[in-house]
């Protein structure tokens, strides 16, 4: 529990170091590159959120998904190395997208806002949607 707590901490260190205040809401995920024909691939992806927690949720992603991308079987030059999968992320002011081992990893001004009976008005009101983008909200 130590351990996770810590990496979370680290994880939201890292997604505040550029300022990204003026950046519109962002989604991030990560999908299988290749997967096998008839296969379910591999996915995650979140809700339009702001970039500081987009980024955030992205670090801990890659965190979380290193040990199964298949990086260390990847050919040298094909996709990004650790190191420079996190420089991406934490130097990202807007929309990224980068393959590691098997796996692609992106933020995205495409997406939807979760909307439950949870979000308060306030969090409605700091939400920044992309203007020149048509969603369903």
């Amino acid at each position: 529990m130590f351990q996770q707590r810590t990496n979370e901490a680290v994880d939201r260190h890292l997604a505040q170091l550029v300022d990204v205040s003026k950046v519109y809401d962002l989604a991030a995920g990560w999908d299988e590159v290749d997967p096998a024909p008839g296969s379910n691939a591999l996915r995650s992806r979140y809700f339009l959120q702001s970039a500081r927690t987009a980024k955030y949720c992205l670090l801990g992603e890659l965190r979380r998904t290193r040990s199964s991308c298949g990086i260390d079987l990847t050919p040298v030059g094909f996709g990004v190395s650790v190191h420079e999968a996190y420089e991406l992320v934490i130097n990202a002011t807007g929309p990224i997208a980068f393959t590691m081992g098997r796996f692609r990893y992106y933020l995205t001004y495409q997406g939807t806002y979760h909307n439950d009976a949870r979000t308060t008005p306030s969090e409605q009101a700091r939400r920044r949607p992309h203007p020149d983008l048509d969603r369903d909200y």
